[in-house]
């Protein structure tokens, strides 16, 4: 039975909270990733906020599904990543690889003064036949001009040259999302870069439906045939919103907005897939029923949790990618 999809694994018609029993009580919960089993599921959660407390961070939480019980484990921390702030991680749809962005030191990091701006790179470990992660392994990636460190002139400017939200297809092509401020792109941009052979990539190009404000993240389908991105330049309901994208011969059509079972006039951001492509995953600012309401330095606002919903019930997506 171990291709039959755990029970929690049904996904809903309209966007709504995945499994709130994981999200923090008090803070924030950021988009997972999945094994290919659906048993496993790796997360951020930042309890408490707080952008000016040093050591207020986001970290990295791994829970596993009771079948027998009908339940998610209480999340553990990862030790790897304990004490830096990470972002959203990913799982690789070929089960070799584990990703994620992390402002955990290393040569050519930035060490400056610290606060709520950090140097954010883009780290990897191998993983191991039955799937769990080889924590020796991890590293940042390799790479022509891919992490950018930072510098004293833009350490405090925005997101520039944090590296964030890795995603791979199955060939190994990775996608993420960086602000930079030489490249003719808008703020957050999305960026795609080519394996090159030897356990690298090859320099990052720019996306063609970037625009001017951000585009925060972007899950891809393991075979490249189409990607869901979050634009705020896009136009669309709120001030993100996430569009299907599908392959337009070896570019990429117009962005389509996934409409009102998916988006609301709050900020949808950071998508990630389930391993077989079918539920979309993402971040989202809405307020709702168990939602908190945080004050992080910047305003009380509700809380950024996970939400998901079933691609194939939504009707943007099948008009836009045949299915």
């Amino acid at each position: 039975m171990a291709d039959t999809p755990p029970r929690w694994f049904a996904p809903p018609a309209a966007a709504e909270r995945w499994a709130p029993s994981l999200h923090s009580p008090d803070g924030w919960t950021f988009t997972p990733t999945f094994s290919a089993d659906l048993r496993t599921a790796y997360f951020a959660r930042w309890d408490a906020p707080d952008y000016y407390d040093p050591d207020s961070i986001q970290e990295l939480l791994v829970t596993t599904w009771d079948e027998a019980g009908g339940v998610w484990s209480e999340p553990q921390r990862v030790a790897a990543t304990a004490g830096w702030r990470v972002d959203w991680p990913h799982l690789s749809p070929d089960g070799r690889r584990f990703l994620i962005s992390t402002n955990r030191p290393h040569p050519g990091h930035y060490d400056g003064p610290g606060g709520p701006i950090d140097d954010f790179d883009l780290w990897g470990a191998d993983r191991r036949p039955d799937g769990s992660v080889d924590w020796s392994t991890f590293a940042p990636l390799a790479g022509d001009d891919l992490n950018r460190q930072k510098t004293p002139e833009n350490a405090r400017i925005r997101y520039v040259h944090n590296e964030t939200s890795p995603r791979l297809t199955r060939d190994g092509v990775l996608y993420f999302w960086t602000e930079r401020l030489d490249d003719g792109g808008g703020w957050r941009d999305v960026y795609t870069a080519r394996p090159d052979g030897r356990g690298g990539y090859l320099a990052p190009t720019l996306l063609p439906f970037n625009t001017a404000r951000r585009e925060s993240g972007v899950a891809v389908d393991p075979d490249g045939r189409w990607l869901v991105v979050a634009s705020e330049g896009t136009g669309g309901a709120g001030r993100s919103d996430l569009f299907v994208v599908p392959r337009d011969g070896d570019g990429w059509a117009t962005p389509v907005n996934l409409g009102p079972a998916v988006n609301t006039e709050h900020g949808e951001t950071s998508p990630e897939l389930s391993p077989d492509g079918r539920a979309l995953f993402f971040t989202s600012d809405r307020p709702g029923e168990g939602v908190p309401i945080v004050d992080a330095g910047e305003g009380a606002a509700p809380a950024s949790t996970v939400y998901w919903v079933d691609l194939a019930a939504v009707p943007a997506f099948r008009a836009a990618v045949g299915r």
